[in-house]
Protein backbone atom coordinates (compact mmCIF):
# COMPACT_ATOMS: atom_id res chain seq x y z
CA UNK A 1 0.00 0.00 0.00
CA UNK A 2 1.15 3.56 -1.01
CA UNK A 3 1.84 6.16 2.13
CA UNK A 4 0.08 9.01 1.39
CA UNK A 5 2.93 10.65 2.57
CA UNK A 6 4.60 9.93 -0.82
CA UNK A 7 1.65 11.86 -2.49
CA UNK A 8 2.24 14.67 0.02
CA UNK A 9 5.58 14.62 -0.74
CA UNK A 10 5.51 14.50 -4.43
CA UNK A 11 2.71 17.68 -4.76
CA UNK A 12 4.99 19.27 -2.92
CA UNK A 13 8.08 18.52 -4.11
CA UNK A 14 6.61 19.08 -7.78
CA UNK A 15 4.66 22.36 -6.34
CA UNK A 16 7.95 23.53 -5.19
CA UNK A 17 9.91 22.86 -8.10
CA UNK A 18 6.98 24.29 -10.52
CA UNK A 19 6.93 27.56 -8.13
CA UNK A 20 10.53 27.83 -8.24
CA UNK A 21 11.19 27.86 -11.49
CA UNK A 22 8.02 30.45 -12.09
CA UNK A 23 9.50 32.88 -9.85
CA UNK A 24 12.77 32.75 -10.91
CA UNK A 25 12.24 33.13 -15.03
CA UNK A 26 9.91 35.70 -13.37
CA UNK A 27 12.41 37.71 -11.32
CA UNK A 28 14.59 37.34 -14.43
CA UNK A 29 11.78 38.81 -16.66
CA UNK A 30 11.23 41.93 -14.54
CA UNK A 31 14.85 42.10 -13.80
CA UNK A 32 15.61 42.51 -17.62
CA UNK A 33 12.48 45.01 -18.42
CA UNK A 34 13.68 46.80 -15.72
CA UNK A 35 16.87 47.35 -16.59
CA UNK A 36 16.12 47.91 -20.34
CA UNK A 37 13.84 50.47 -18.85
CA UNK A 38 16.53 52.06 -17.21
CA UNK A 39 18.79 52.07 -19.90
CA UNK A 40 16.08 53.54 -22.26
CA UNK A 41 15.52 56.11 -20.38
CA UNK A 42 18.91 57.36 -19.70
CA UNK A 43 19.59 56.86 -23.78
CA UNK A 44 16.30 59.37 -24.02
CA UNK A 45 17.32 61.84 -20.98
CA UNK A 46 21.21 61.78 -23.20
CA UNK A 47 19.65 61.86 -26.09
CA UNK A 48 17.47 65.20 -25.22
CA UNK A 49 20.63 66.44 -23.64
CA UNK A 50 22.54 66.27 -26.73
CA UNK A 51 19.87 67.87 -28.51
CA UNK A 52 19.75 70.84 -26.68
CA UNK A 53 23.68 71.33 -26.44
CA UNK A 54 23.72 71.09 -30.16
CA UNK A 55 20.75 73.70 -30.57
CA UNK A 56 22.54 76.14 -27.91
CA UNK A 57 25.51 76.20 -29.71
CA UNK A 58 24.10 76.96 -32.71
CA UNK A 59 22.60 79.18 -31.66
CA UNK A 60 25.55 80.77 -29.69
CA UNK A 61 27.62 80.16 -32.79
CA UNK A 62 25.31 82.56 -35.07
CA UNK A 63 25.67 85.17 -32.54
CA UNK A 64 29.51 84.91 -31.70
CA UNK A 65 29.68 84.93 -35.71
CA UNK A 66 28.05 88.77 -35.76
CA UNK A 67 31.07 90.00 -33.13
CA UNK A 68 33.57 87.86 -35.22
CA UNK A 69 32.52 89.32 -38.25
CA UNK A 70 32.46 92.80 -37.45
CA UNK A 71 36.06 92.28 -36.21
CA UNK A 72 36.50 91.00 -39.07
CA UNK A 73 35.50 93.93 -41.39
CA UNK A 74 38.76 96.49 -42.01
CA UNK A 75 36.91 99.08 -41.57
CA UNK A 76 36.01 98.49 -38.29
CA UNK A 77 38.81 98.23 -36.25
CA UNK A 78 40.48 101.46 -37.25
CA UNK A 79 36.84 103.22 -36.34
CA UNK A 80 37.20 101.89 -33.01
CA UNK A 81 40.58 102.80 -32.96
CA UNK A 82 39.62 106.15 -33.49
CA UNK A 83 37.29 106.19 -31.07
CA UNK A 84 39.89 104.73 -28.49
CA UNK A 85 43.30 107.42 -28.92
CA UNK A 86 41.79 110.44 -30.71
CA UNK A 87 41.74 113.19 -28.02
CA UNK A 88 38.06 114.57 -28.50
CA UNK A 89 38.75 118.21 -27.01
CA UNK A 90 40.93 118.73 -29.97
CA UNK A 91 39.09 120.58 -32.91
CA UNK A 92 40.75 118.97 -35.30
CA UNK A 93 39.74 115.71 -34.75
CA UNK A 94 36.42 115.96 -34.81
CA UNK A 95 35.48 115.23 -38.13
CA UNK A 96 38.11 111.69 -37.63
CA UNK A 97 35.64 111.21 -35.25
CA UNK A 98 32.25 111.69 -37.00
CA UNK A 99 33.60 109.73 -39.74
CA UNK A 100 34.39 106.91 -37.22
CA UNK A 101 31.23 106.83 -35.61
CA UNK A 102 29.64 107.05 -39.08
CA UNK A 103 31.55 103.81 -40.24
CA UNK A 104 30.32 101.70 -37.01
CA UNK A 105 26.71 102.90 -37.38
CA UNK A 106 26.96 102.04 -41.01
CA UNK A 107 28.39 98.76 -40.30
CA UNK A 108 25.55 97.64 -37.43
CA UNK A 109 23.00 98.80 -39.60
CA UNK A 110 22.58 95.66 -41.89
CA UNK A 111 19.42 93.88 -42.60
CA UNK A 112 20.52 90.54 -41.84
CA UNK A 113 21.74 92.09 -38.38
CA UNK A 114 18.42 93.80 -37.27
CA UNK A 115 16.19 90.93 -38.61
CA UNK A 116 18.02 87.53 -36.59
CA UNK A 117 19.01 89.63 -33.53
CA UNK A 118 17.43 91.30 -30.60
CA UNK A 119 19.93 94.16 -30.54
CA UNK A 120 23.84 94.07 -32.06
CA UNK A 121 25.49 96.70 -29.80
CA UNK A 122 29.24 98.52 -30.14
CA UNK A 123 30.22 100.53 -27.22
CA UNK A 124 33.30 101.76 -25.63
CA UNK A 125 34.44 103.29 -22.21
CA UNK A 126 34.63 106.75 -23.65
CA UNK A 127 30.62 106.90 -23.71
CA UNK A 128 30.14 105.99 -27.78
CA UNK A 129 27.31 103.56 -27.78
CA UNK A 130 26.11 102.36 -31.11
CA UNK A 131 23.25 99.67 -31.51
CA UNK A 132 21.05 98.31 -34.49
CA UNK A 133 17.71 98.31 -32.11
CA UNK A 134 15.71 101.30 -32.82
CA UNK A 135 13.88 101.65 -29.37
CA UNK A 136 14.37 104.15 -27.11
CA UNK A 137 18.00 104.50 -25.41
CA UNK A 138 18.28 105.85 -22.02
CA UNK A 139 20.48 108.92 -21.99
CA UNK A 140 24.48 108.76 -21.97
CA UNK A 141 24.88 109.17 -18.52
CA UNK A 142 23.46 106.06 -17.80
CA UNK A 143 25.38 104.25 -20.66
CA UNK A 144 28.74 105.77 -19.46
CA UNK A 145 27.85 105.05 -15.51
CA UNK A 146 26.91 101.33 -16.68
CA UNK A 147 29.70 100.91 -18.75
CA UNK A 148 32.30 101.82 -16.52
CA UNK A 149 30.66 100.05 -13.00
CA UNK A 150 30.07 96.76 -14.36
CA UNK A 151 31.15 93.33 -13.52
CA UNK A 152 30.47 91.62 -16.31
CA UNK A 153 32.75 93.77 -18.59
CA UNK A 154 35.08 93.61 -16.29
CA UNK A 155 34.81 89.69 -16.36
CA UNK A 156 35.01 89.90 -20.36
CA UNK A 157 38.12 92.44 -20.13
CA UNK A 158 39.91 89.61 -18.89
CA UNK A 159 38.89 86.80 -21.09
CA UNK A 160 41.10 88.56 -23.31
CA UNK A 161 38.54 88.81 -26.65
CA UNK A 162 36.61 85.57 -25.84
CA UNK A 163 33.21 85.82 -25.53
CA UNK A 164 31.29 85.60 -22.64
CA UNK A 165 27.41 84.38 -22.36
CA UNK A 166 25.65 86.44 -19.95
CA UNK A 167 21.61 86.15 -19.11
CA UNK A 168 18.85 86.18 -18.24
CA UNK A 169 18.88 89.73 -17.30
CA UNK A 170 16.05 92.69 -18.77
CA UNK A 171 17.66 94.40 -21.27
CA UNK A 172 19.75 97.65 -19.73
CA UNK A 173 19.46 99.64 -22.68
CA UNK A 174 15.82 99.79 -22.80
CA UNK A 175 14.48 101.02 -19.69
CA UNK A 176 10.61 101.08 -20.80
CA UNK A 177 10.16 97.70 -21.62
CA UNK A 178 13.51 96.20 -20.83
CA UNK A 179 12.55 92.44 -21.76
CA UNK A 180 14.41 89.46 -21.11
CA UNK A 181 17.66 88.83 -23.09
CA UNK A 182 20.80 87.18 -22.74
CA UNK A 183 23.52 88.21 -24.76
CA UNK A 184 27.01 86.87 -26.20
CA UNK A 185 30.01 89.79 -24.84
CA UNK A 186 33.28 90.03 -26.72
CA UNK A 187 35.85 92.66 -26.06
CA UNK A 188 37.37 94.60 -28.82
CA UNK A 189 41.10 94.05 -28.10
CA UNK A 190 43.60 96.32 -29.18
CA UNK A 191 47.40 96.39 -30.28
CA UNK A 192 49.15 96.88 -26.86
CA UNK A 193 48.25 93.93 -24.14
CA UNK A 194 45.36 94.34 -22.26
CA UNK A 195 44.27 97.09 -24.15
CA UNK A 196 40.65 97.09 -24.66
CA UNK A 197 39.07 99.38 -27.45
CA UNK A 198 35.44 98.45 -26.73
CA UNK A 199 32.89 96.29 -26.65
CA UNK A 200 30.49 94.21 -28.89
CA UNK A 201 27.91 92.49 -27.37
CA UNK A 202 24.78 90.29 -29.68
CA UNK A 203 21.27 90.26 -27.38
CA UNK A 204 18.65 87.50 -28.16
CA UNK A 205 15.16 87.29 -26.50
CA UNK A 206 15.83 84.78 -23.37
CA UNK A 207 12.84 82.80 -24.93
CA UNK A 208 14.83 81.59 -27.42
CA UNK A 209 16.98 79.62 -24.55
CA UNK A 210 13.47 79.02 -22.52
CA UNK A 211 12.44 76.96 -25.68
CA UNK A 212 15.79 75.25 -26.36
CA UNK A 213 15.92 74.37 -23.10
CA UNK A 214 12.88 73.32 -21.56
CA UNK A 215 10.70 70.55 -21.54
CA UNK A 216 7.43 69.36 -22.32
CA UNK A 217 4.85 69.47 -19.55
CA UNK A 218 3.86 65.78 -17.82
CA UNK A 219 7.81 64.88 -18.12
CA UNK A 220 9.44 65.14 -14.68
CA UNK A 221 12.46 66.58 -15.93
CA UNK A 222 14.37 69.65 -13.97
CA UNK A 223 16.61 71.21 -16.75
CA UNK A 224 19.77 73.39 -15.41
CA UNK A 225 22.43 75.08 -17.75
CA UNK A 226 25.89 76.95 -16.49
CA UNK A 227 28.32 78.88 -18.02
CA UNK A 228 32.18 78.20 -18.28
CA UNK A 229 32.45 81.17 -15.97
CA UNK A 230 29.76 79.37 -13.66
CA UNK A 231 26.36 81.81 -14.39
CA UNK A 232 23.01 79.99 -14.39
CA UNK A 233 22.07 80.83 -17.80
CA UNK A 234 19.09 78.53 -17.55
CA UNK A 235 17.19 76.78 -14.18
CA UNK A 236 14.22 74.62 -14.22
CA UNK A 237 14.81 72.23 -11.11
CA UNK A 238 12.57 69.87 -9.46
CA UNK A 239 11.64 70.62 -5.77
CA UNK A 240 11.49 67.17 -4.67
CA UNK A 241 15.45 66.00 -5.97
CA UNK A 242 16.10 62.55 -4.85
CA UNK A 243 19.78 60.64 -4.90
CA UNK A 244 18.41 57.48 -6.69
CA UNK A 245 17.52 60.41 -9.70
CA UNK A 246 18.49 60.16 -12.96
CA UNK A 247 21.08 62.18 -14.20
CA UNK A 248 22.76 63.23 -17.55
CA UNK A 249 25.73 65.99 -18.20
CA UNK A 250 26.87 67.04 -21.18
CA UNK A 251 29.06 70.07 -21.54
CA UNK A 252 28.48 72.04 -24.98
CA UNK A 253 31.83 71.95 -27.15
CA UNK A 254 31.15 75.49 -28.82
CA UNK A 255 30.01 77.55 -26.15
CA UNK A 256 31.19 75.55 -22.99
CA UNK A 257 27.64 75.32 -21.18
CA UNK A 258 27.21 72.53 -18.82
CA UNK A 259 23.46 71.13 -19.41
CA UNK A 260 22.36 68.88 -16.61
CA UNK A 261 19.21 67.04 -16.85
CA UNK A 262 17.60 65.39 -13.85
CA UNK A 263 14.49 62.96 -14.03
CA UNK A 264 12.97 61.40 -11.41
CA UNK A 265 13.27 57.41 -11.14
CA UNK A 266 10.24 57.11 -9.38
CA UNK A 267 7.94 58.93 -11.47
CA UNK A 268 9.54 57.72 -14.56
CA UNK A 269 9.29 54.07 -13.63
CA UNK A 270 5.24 54.82 -12.50
CA UNK A 271 3.81 53.06 -15.61
CA UNK A 272 6.12 50.17 -15.26
CA UNK A 273 5.34 49.22 -11.96
CA UNK A 274 1.55 49.34 -12.56
CA UNK A 275 2.99 46.75 -14.92
CA UNK A 276 5.23 44.53 -12.15
CA UNK A 277 1.73 44.73 -9.80
CA UNK A 278 -0.08 43.84 -12.56
CA UNK A 279 2.19 41.01 -13.20
CA UNK A 280 2.57 39.81 -9.66
CA UNK A 281 -0.92 39.38 -9.62
CA UNK A 282 -1.11 37.21 -12.45
CA UNK A 283 1.70 35.32 -11.59
CA UNK A 284 0.02 34.56 -8.09
CA UNK A 285 -3.17 33.33 -9.61
CA UNK A 286 -0.02 30.93 -11.74
CA UNK A 287 1.17 29.45 -8.99
CA UNK A 288 -2.00 28.92 -7.51
CA UNK A 289 -3.25 26.83 -10.51
CA UNK A 290 -0.20 25.23 -11.32
CA UNK A 291 -0.72 23.45 -7.39
CA UNK A 292 -4.08 22.50 -8.33
CA UNK A 293 -2.89 20.85 -11.18
CA UNK A 294 -0.33 19.24 -9.78
CA UNK A 295 -2.03 17.85 -7.22
CA UNK A 296 -5.10 16.57 -9.26
CA UNK A 297 -2.27 14.78 -12.09
CA UNK A 298 -0.10 13.70 -8.93
CA UNK A 299 -3.78 11.56 -7.60
CA UNK A 300 -4.50 10.53 -11.24
CA UNK A 301 -0.48 8.92 -11.21
CA UNK A 302 -0.48 7.74 -7.37
CA UNK A 303 -3.55 5.52 -7.51
CA UNK A 304 -2.82 3.10 -10.52
CA UNK A 305 0.62 2.54 -8.93
CA UNK A 306 -1.45 1.80 -5.71
CA UNK A 307 -3.25 -0.60 -7.56
CA UNK A 308 0.12 -2.22 -8.83
CA UNK A 309 2.03 -2.35 -5.58
CA UNK A 310 -0.62 -4.71 -4.56
CA UNK A 311 -0.85 -6.70 -7.62
CA UNK A 312 3.01 -6.82 -7.23
CA UNK A 313 3.30 -8.25 -3.33
CA UNK A 314 1.05 -11.39 -4.49
CA UNK A 315 3.73 -11.88 -7.05
CA UNK A 316 6.32 -14.64 -7.07
CA UNK A 317 8.67 -16.25 -9.60
CA UNK A 318 6.09 -18.76 -11.08
CA UNK A 319 2.90 -15.80 -11.15
CA UNK A 320 4.90 -12.88 -12.61
CA UNK A 321 3.92 -13.05 -15.76
CA UNK A 322 0.18 -12.01 -14.55
CA UNK A 323 -0.96 -8.62 -15.93
CA UNK A 324 -3.22 -6.52 -13.87
CA UNK A 325 -5.74 -4.21 -15.68
CA UNK A 326 -4.65 -0.95 -14.03
CA UNK A 327 -7.13 1.16 -16.45
CA UNK A 328 -4.67 3.74 -16.28
CA UNK A 329 -4.51 6.52 -18.94
CA UNK A 330 -0.53 7.10 -18.48
CA UNK A 331 1.13 4.55 -20.96
CA UNK A 332 4.34 3.74 -19.02
CA UNK A 333 2.11 3.09 -15.60
CA UNK A 334 0.63 0.26 -17.84
CA UNK A 335 3.69 -1.08 -19.63
CA UNK A 336 5.59 -1.66 -16.22
CA UNK A 337 2.90 -4.81 -15.70
CA UNK A 338 3.91 -6.20 -19.15
CA UNK A 339 7.73 -5.26 -18.33
CA UNK A 340 7.01 -7.62 -14.71
CA UNK A 341 6.21 -10.23 -16.90
CA UNK A 342 9.33 -10.34 -19.10
CA UNK A 343 11.43 -9.87 -15.98
CA UNK A 344 10.67 -13.78 -15.02
CA UNK A 345 11.67 -15.03 -18.14
CA UNK A 346 15.21 -13.25 -17.74
CA UNK A 347 15.13 -13.89 -14.32
CA UNK A 348 14.66 -17.56 -14.67
CA UNK A 349 17.57 -17.58 -17.67
CA UNK A 350 19.45 -15.64 -15.87
CA UNK A 351 19.43 -18.07 -12.77
CA UNK A 352 20.57 -21.01 -15.37
CA UNK A 353 23.53 -19.00 -16.63
CA UNK A 354 24.80 -18.45 -13.21
CA UNK A 355 24.29 -22.22 -12.36
CA UNK A 356 26.64 -22.76 -15.98
CA UNK A 357 29.32 -20.17 -15.03
CA UNK A 358 29.72 -21.21 -11.39
CA UNK A 359 29.84 -24.94 -13.02
CA UNK A 360 32.80 -23.53 -15.71
CA UNK A 361 34.81 -21.29 -12.77
CA UNK A 362 35.19 -24.79 -10.67
CA UNK A 363 36.35 -26.38 -14.09
CA UNK A 364 38.54 -23.38 -14.20
CA UNK A 365 39.83 -23.64 -11.08
CA UNK A 366 40.64 -27.16 -11.41
CA UNK A 367 42.62 -26.19 -14.82
CA UNK A 368 44.17 -24.01 -12.99
CA UNK A 369 46.14 -26.10 -9.96
CA UNK A 370 46.93 -28.54 -12.75
CA UNK A 371 48.80 -25.76 -15.10
CA UNK A 372 50.43 -24.45 -12.26
CA UNK A 373 52.20 -28.52 -11.07
CA UNK A 374 52.84 -28.62 -14.89
CA UNK A 375 54.55 -26.02 -16.02
CA UNK A 376 56.50 -25.86 -12.29
CA UNK A 377 57.81 -29.46 -13.92
CA UNK A 378 58.98 -28.29 -17.38
CA UNK A 379 60.27 -25.04 -16.16
CA UNK A 380 62.51 -27.11 -13.73
CA UNK A 381 63.52 -29.43 -16.69
CA UNK A 382 64.30 -26.36 -19.28
CA UNK A 383 66.64 -25.19 -16.45
CA UNK A 384 68.40 -28.33 -15.80
CA UNK A 385 69.27 -28.72 -19.80
CA UNK A 386 69.75 -24.85 -19.80
CA UNK A 387 72.66 -25.68 -17.13
CA UNK A 388 74.25 -28.22 -19.27
CA UNK A 389 74.24 -26.51 -22.19
CA UNK A 390 76.01 -23.78 -20.21
CA UNK A 391 78.39 -26.31 -19.18
CA UNK A 392 78.91 -27.63 -23.17
CA UNK A 393 79.25 -23.62 -23.92
CA UNK A 394 76.76 -24.33 -26.21
CA UNK A 395 74.80 -21.20 -26.57
CA UNK A 396 71.89 -22.34 -28.59
CA UNK A 397 70.98 -25.00 -26.51
CA UNK A 398 70.24 -21.99 -23.77
CA UNK A 399 68.41 -19.89 -26.27
CA UNK A 400 66.48 -22.69 -27.14
CA UNK A 401 65.38 -23.72 -23.08
CA UNK A 402 64.85 -19.46 -22.87
CA UNK A 403 62.26 -19.23 -25.77
CA UNK A 404 60.83 -22.55 -24.63
CA UNK A 405 60.17 -21.29 -21.45
CA UNK A 406 58.85 -17.73 -22.34
CA UNK A 407 55.89 -19.34 -24.55
CA UNK A 408 55.18 -21.83 -21.47
CA UNK A 409 55.00 -18.78 -19.24
CA UNK A 410 52.63 -16.90 -21.21
CA UNK A 411 50.29 -19.42 -22.56
CA UNK A 412 49.93 -21.00 -18.53
CA UNK A 413 50.00 -17.34 -17.35
CA UNK A 414 46.29 -17.09 -15.52
CA UNK A 415 46.81 -13.76 -14.36
CA UNK A 416 45.36 -12.15 -17.24
CA UNK A 417 42.93 -13.79 -19.77
CA UNK A 418 43.62 -11.06 -22.48
CA UNK A 419 46.63 -10.07 -24.17
CA UNK A 420 47.82 -7.20 -26.32
CA UNK A 421 49.15 -7.68 -30.05
CA UNK A 422 52.51 -6.52 -29.51
CA UNK A 423 52.19 -9.55 -27.20
CA UNK A 424 50.90 -12.09 -29.58
CA UNK A 425 53.50 -10.83 -32.07
CA UNK A 426 56.32 -11.84 -29.44
CA UNK A 427 54.50 -15.05 -28.58
CA UNK A 428 54.47 -15.74 -32.13
CA UNK A 429 58.26 -15.21 -32.69
CA UNK A 430 59.35 -17.49 -30.23
CA UNK A 431 57.42 -20.46 -31.58
CA UNK A 432 58.77 -19.39 -35.44
CA UNK A 433 62.26 -19.23 -33.61
CA UNK A 434 61.89 -22.44 -32.83
CA UNK A 435 60.52 -23.72 -35.94
CA UNK A 436 63.50 -21.96 -37.58
CA UNK A 437 65.80 -24.44 -35.67
CA UNK A 438 63.98 -27.42 -37.45
CA UNK A 439 63.68 -26.61 -40.62
CA UNK A 440 66.97 -23.89 -40.90
CA UNK A 441 66.72 -22.79 -44.79
CA UNK A 442 63.47 -23.92 -45.97
CA UNK A 443 61.60 -21.55 -43.52
CA UNK A 444 61.36 -17.61 -43.47
CA UNK A 445 59.18 -15.29 -41.55
CA UNK A 446 58.17 -11.92 -41.37
CA UNK A 447 56.09 -9.72 -39.38
CA UNK A 448 54.74 -6.17 -40.79
CA UNK A 449 52.86 -4.78 -37.92
CA UNK A 450 52.01 -0.80 -37.83
CA UNK A 451 52.97 0.34 -34.13
CA UNK A 452 49.74 2.02 -33.97
CA UNK A 453 47.74 -1.31 -33.23
CA UNK A 454 50.53 -3.12 -30.71
CA UNK A 455 48.69 -2.08 -27.49
CA UNK A 456 45.17 -3.43 -28.97
CA UNK A 457 43.28 -5.93 -26.57
CA UNK A 458 43.03 -9.67 -28.21
CA UNK A 459 42.75 -12.76 -26.49
CA UNK A 460 46.02 -14.95 -25.75
CA UNK A 461 47.04 -17.58 -28.16
CA UNK A 462 45.32 -16.38 -31.29
CA UNK A 463 48.40 -15.62 -33.93
CA UNK A 464 50.17 -19.27 -32.69
CA UNK A 465 47.94 -21.49 -33.81
CA UNK A 466 47.16 -19.66 -37.23
CA UNK A 467 50.70 -19.59 -37.68
CA UNK A 468 51.29 -22.87 -36.35
CA UNK A 469 48.27 -24.11 -39.03
CA UNK A 470 50.56 -22.78 -42.16
CA UNK A 471 53.40 -24.55 -40.97
CA UNK A 472 51.09 -27.96 -40.80
CA UNK A 473 49.74 -27.29 -44.47
CA UNK A 474 52.53 -25.42 -45.91
CA UNK A 475 55.69 -27.76 -46.11
CA UNK A 476 53.24 -30.62 -47.84
CA UNK A 477 53.98 -30.18 -51.73
CA UNK A 478 56.08 -27.50 -50.99
CA UNK A 479 59.65 -27.81 -52.46
CA UNK A 480 61.09 -24.95 -51.66
CA UNK A 481 61.43 -22.11 -49.15
CA UNK A 482 57.97 -21.67 -46.88
CA UNK A 483 57.27 -17.90 -46.28
CA UNK A 484 55.00 -16.86 -43.80
CA UNK A 485 53.96 -13.32 -43.59
CA UNK A 486 52.36 -11.73 -40.68
CA UNK A 487 50.34 -7.93 -41.39
CA UNK A 488 48.38 -5.40 -39.25
CA UNK A 489 47.80 -2.20 -39.31
CA UNK A 490 44.57 0.50 -38.37
CA UNK A 491 41.80 0.53 -41.28
CA UNK A 492 39.91 3.22 -42.89
CA UNK A 493 37.41 3.42 -40.67
CA UNK A 494 39.51 3.46 -37.19
CA UNK A 495 39.14 -0.39 -36.53
CA UNK A 496 42.47 -2.94 -37.19
CA UNK A 497 43.47 -5.85 -38.76
CA UNK A 498 45.90 -8.70 -38.63
CA UNK A 499 46.57 -10.97 -42.18
CA UNK A 500 48.59 -14.26 -41.75
CA UNK A 501 49.75 -15.60 -45.45
CA UNK A 502 52.18 -18.11 -46.29
CA UNK A 503 53.49 -19.67 -50.39
CA UNK A 504 52.34 -23.16 -49.22
CA UNK A 505 50.33 -25.36 -51.69
CA UNK A 506 47.22 -24.10 -49.20
CA UNK A 507 44.24 -26.30 -47.74
CA UNK A 508 42.54 -28.78 -49.78
CA UNK A 509 39.35 -27.81 -50.72
CA UNK A 510 36.97 -30.16 -48.14
CA UNK A 511 39.17 -29.38 -45.52
CA UNK A 512 38.37 -25.80 -46.01
CA UNK A 513 34.82 -26.03 -46.65
CA UNK A 514 34.64 -28.07 -43.24
CA UNK A 515 36.20 -25.45 -41.30
CA UNK A 516 33.77 -22.95 -42.63
CA UNK A 517 31.10 -24.79 -42.30
CA UNK A 518 31.95 -25.50 -38.12
CA UNK A 519 32.78 -21.78 -37.98
CA UNK A 520 29.06 -20.85 -39.31
CA UNK A 521 27.80 -23.33 -37.33
CA UNK A 522 29.03 -22.60 -33.78
CA UNK A 523 28.32 -18.91 -34.74
CA UNK A 524 24.83 -19.73 -35.06
CA UNK A 525 24.28 -21.49 -32.05
CA UNK A 526 26.43 -18.70 -29.81
CA UNK A 527 23.70 -16.45 -31.44
CA UNK A 528 20.33 -17.90 -30.16
CA UNK A 529 18.83 -15.64 -27.34
CA UNK A 530 16.83 -18.27 -26.19
CA UNK A 531 18.77 -21.45 -26.43
CA UNK A 532 21.67 -21.95 -23.89
CA UNK A 533 24.56 -24.13 -25.31
CA UNK A 534 26.90 -26.33 -24.39
CA UNK A 535 30.49 -25.59 -26.90
CA UNK A 536 33.62 -27.75 -26.08
CA UNK A 537 36.27 -25.21 -26.04
CA UNK A 538 39.24 -27.45 -25.40
CA UNK A 539 42.38 -27.53 -28.26
CA UNK A 540 43.64 -25.10 -29.73
CA UNK A 541 42.35 -25.16 -33.65
CA UNK A 542 41.32 -22.77 -35.87
CA UNK A 543 37.82 -23.10 -35.04
CA UNK A 544 38.54 -22.43 -31.78
CA UNK A 545 40.87 -20.00 -32.29
CA UNK A 546 37.73 -18.47 -34.02
CA UNK A 547 35.56 -19.26 -31.35
CA UNK A 548 37.68 -17.31 -28.83
CA UNK A 549 37.48 -14.74 -30.79
CA UNK A 550 34.36 -14.37 -31.48
CA UNK A 551 33.24 -14.72 -27.67
CA UNK A 552 35.78 -11.49 -27.29
CA UNK A 553 34.53 -9.31 -29.62
CA UNK A 554 31.07 -10.36 -30.74
CA UNK A 555 29.77 -8.76 -33.67
CA UNK A 556 32.54 -6.44 -33.97
CA UNK A 557 34.56 -9.27 -35.53
CA UNK A 558 35.23 -10.37 -39.26
CA UNK A 559 37.11 -13.80 -39.97
CA UNK A 560 38.19 -14.64 -43.38
CA UNK A 561 39.77 -17.96 -44.18
CA UNK A 562 40.77 -18.67 -48.01
CA UNK A 563 42.99 -20.32 -50.46
CA UNK A 564 45.44 -17.49 -52.34
CA UNK A 565 45.54 -17.87 -55.91
CA UNK A 566 48.91 -17.89 -56.39
CA UNK A 567 49.45 -20.77 -53.24
CA UNK A 568 48.99 -20.77 -49.92
CA UNK A 569 46.34 -19.72 -47.49
CA UNK A 570 45.81 -16.26 -46.40
CA UNK A 571 43.72 -15.67 -43.07
CA UNK A 572 42.45 -12.26 -41.93
CA UNK A 573 41.07 -11.00 -38.94
CA UNK A 574 38.93 -7.34 -39.03
CA UNK A 575 37.69 -5.62 -35.83
CA UNK A 576 35.50 -3.11 -36.48
CA UNK A 577 35.63 0.61 -34.61
CA UNK A 578 32.46 0.27 -32.23
CA UNK A 579 31.41 3.55 -33.21
CA UNK A 580 31.12 2.33 -36.77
Amino acid sequence: MINHSFQKRLILVYSLLISGLILILSLAYVISIYSDRLERLNKDLEYRCIQMASQLDTVVSTMDFVSVDLVSLWEFMPAMATLHYYDRNLPENKNALMEAQHSVEKLLYRYSLIRDFHRVAVYNNQGDFFTNNFGPEPDKNFKKQWIESSSVLQECKQKNGKILITGPFPDHWNRDVQPAVFSVLRAVVGQQKGEVLGYIEVQNPYSLIESILSVPEGLHVSVTAVTDEGAVLFDKSMADEQEDDLIVRIKAPKSAVAITLRESRKDALTSLNRFITLFSAVLLLLLVVSVLVIRFFTLQMTGPLEKLTKHIEALDLGSLPRSVDLKSSHNEIEELNFAFAHLQKRLNESVQREIISHSLKIQANFDSLQAQVNPHFLFNVLNVISSMGAESDNTKICDVCDQIASMLRYSTSTLDRDSTIGQEIEHAEYYLKLQKLRYEHKLEYSFEVSDRIVQSQIPKIILQPLIENSIEYGFEGTPGVLEITVRGDLDSKGGWFLEIEDNGPGMEEDKLKSILKDIREIRGRISLKDELVELNLGGLGIVNTYLRLYLYFRDLLDFSIENRASGGIHIRISIRSAEQ
